[in-house]
């Protein structure tokens, strides 16, 4: 009985649930792209002698290197490494954004901090995902699953938004909100890392032609 007990234990601590918290990468994602960098690189941008054209430049760049996002996923799949890229991605995000603290206002700085920040984004973007459509789940499970994944953008954008009122009313220069940013962020990386290794055994391998259902990963 008390076997049966343990093994019940077993199968109910690896149950999926709707939501997990390696979703919280994308909380990582809407603090970074929707909250820490539109607000605070184009006034920094304009403290240091920055025109509106250097901005545009700058916050293109972070559109360019999502680019990449497809081929970030093609390694992920070859390399069976969602779960790495998704934590790299938002520590990617996090040392984008401490680079920016300490750039000086130096203009090939930002960009390669911003371009850092764009791979980060690219891999969360197609690792998240993944972790929940690329696995055999029942559809309402995964339906669940993404829901919460895209609220966690949700209540990134509400806690960034408040932590950027807050620094702003404290007056805090820039580089020190850059680094409270890059911060939280990192912090955010090691719990999406120690929580994700769960999800990441429940994407199937890729299934040989003419063979049945997909295996799991181990």
């Amino acid at each position: 009985m008390s076997a049966t007990m343990a093994q019940r234990a077993g199968i109910v601590d690896d149950q999926p649930r709707p939501f997990e918290w390696w979703m919280t990468s994308h909380l990582a994602l809407a603090l970074a792209f929707n909250c820490f960098l539109p607000v605070l690189l184009p006034a920094y941008v304009l403290s240091v002698g920055g025109s509106a054209i250097d901005i545009a430049l700058a916050m293109s760049m972070a559109g360019l290197f999502a680019l990449i996002g497809p081929s970030i996923g093609g390694l992920a799949v070859r390399h069976r490494a969602h779960r790495l890229v998704q934590a790299l991605g938002v520590l990617g995000m996090a040392i984008g954004l401490g680079a920016l603290a300490v750039s000086g206002g130096d203009s090939l700085s930002i960009v390669l901090a911003i371009a850092v920040m764009g791979v980060g984004a690219a891999a969360v973007a197609v690792a998240a995902p993944t972790l929940i459509l690329g696995t055999d789940l029942p559809p309402h499970i995964q339906e669940r699953q993404l829901t919460w994944l895209q609220l966690n953008l949700d209540l990134g954008k509400i806690f960034g938004g408040l932590v950027l009122g807050a620094m702003a009313a404290a007056k805090l220069p820039f580089h020190t909100q850059f680094r409270v940013g890059g911060l939280a962020i990192g912090l955010l990386s090691v719990l999406v890392w120690t929580t994700s290794r769960g999800a990441a055994t429940r994407i199937c391998q890729p299934r040989p032609v003419g063979t049945g259902r997909s295996a799991r990963s181990r």
